[in-house]
């Protein structure tokens, strides 16, 4: 069989194609699974409850010394973001919000990534900060 680039390069195109369709219409039983999913539905983690998702940030805003926005830029995206998912529903019906807002001030970034940790209430923390020394906290916390 001698196929020229552009005949083979079709009939390899066709078999990914016809592969795709089949594995998407493809189910290993021929029923639909009805059953709900509860993915998402429970509340048991730290700053998360049936309405909304809380969430830390901790930066340099106070002596920084590259005198940039990092902080509060860094911030204003986050929440740019949260208004965009809000706006399609949030994550799973709740919404997303920035609950607490820690400012290091340099060189205190180990002792507010322990004061969020050991709060408990929210749920994960962006962190933008110049001397990142509570990485490791957060990280050993989960």
């Amino acid at each position: 069989m001698n196929l020229r680039p552009g005949r083979l390069r079709a009939v390899a195109v066709l078999l990914v194609v016809l592969g795709l369709v089949a594995a998407a219409c493809s189910n290993s039983s021929g029923e639909a699974d009805s059953s709900p999913s509860t993915g998402g539905n429970s509340a048991s983690a730290p700053g998360v409850s049936s309405t909304e998702i809380k969430f830390s940030v901790l930066g340099t805003k106070t002596n920084n010394p590259l005198g940039n926005c990092l902080h509060e830029c860094f911030l204003e995206g986050i929440k740019a973001y949260f208004a965009y998912r809000n706006s399609e529903g949030g994550v799973n019906g709740r919404q997303l919000v920035v609950s607490k807002e820690v400012d290091d001030q340099l060189g205190q970034n180990q002792q507010k990534a322990v004061e969020i940790i050991s709060a408990n209430d929210t749920f994960a923390t962006f962190s933008a900060t110049q001397l990142a020394t509570g990485w490791g906290e957060f990280a050993e916390a989960g």
